[in-house]
């Protein structure tokens, strides 16, 4: 940028007597306009981007902790499927983020989202890849069926007491509440 810039003060400086110093302004205000621009939309990237790296490293400590408590647990490895249902940022792990109101929206989802098949499919890809964990995964109709009973929506989110539980042969935690979509 710093070149256009130059050039654009060479082409000035050169031009001939013929030429207006009002084009000239025009033309150095432009490319100053161009610098402004430029320069705050590598704020907002960066902002952005600041946001992003946040939400994704709450959310694999979240795992984590998931991770660790449902290896403890019998059920777990005596090969029940498992579910983990909700977004981290809209249970009891909110955007805490300075930065957060400058960000766009799309920056504060993070790694898991709070629809049922961007819940379920997050959550599993969290495991596989940052984890290693490869759980035996409940199917997206068992999915379904769960979020929408009673049992599931009158469960408390993690890390409260309850936000873990058997619900048929399926290991149920609830993050946050799930959106229910037809």
């Amino acid at each position: 940028m710093l070149a256009i810039c130059s050039m654009k003060i060479k082409f000035v400086s050169n031009t001939d007597s013929g030429r207006s110093k009002r084009n000239c302004i025009v033309y150095i205000l432009s490319g100053a306009i161009s610098l402004l621009l430029i320069a705050n939309y590598i704020l907002v990237v960066n902002t952005d981007g600041l946001v992003m790296r946040e939400e994704t490293d709450k959310t694999l400590a979240l795992a984590n902790r998931i991770c660790t408590t449902l290896e403890q647990r019998d059920d777990i490895q005596s090969g029940h499927s498992l579910m983990i249902a909700g977004a981290a940022s809209e249970g009891n792990y909110p955007v805490v983020s300075t930065l957060s109101n400058s960000a766009n929206n799309y920056a504060k989802f993070g790694l898991t989202w709070s629809t049922p098949d961007g819940s379920l499919n997050c959550w599993r890809q969290v495991f596989r890849r940052y984890l290693g964990a490869t759980e035996n995964w409940c199917t997206e109709t068992q999915f379904r069926e769960i979020i929408a009973s009673e049992e599931f929506k009158n469960m408390p989110s993690y890390p409260e007491s309850g936000a873990i539980r058997e619900i048929g042969d399926i290991v149920v935690v609830k993050v946050s509440p799930v959106a229910e979509l037809s």
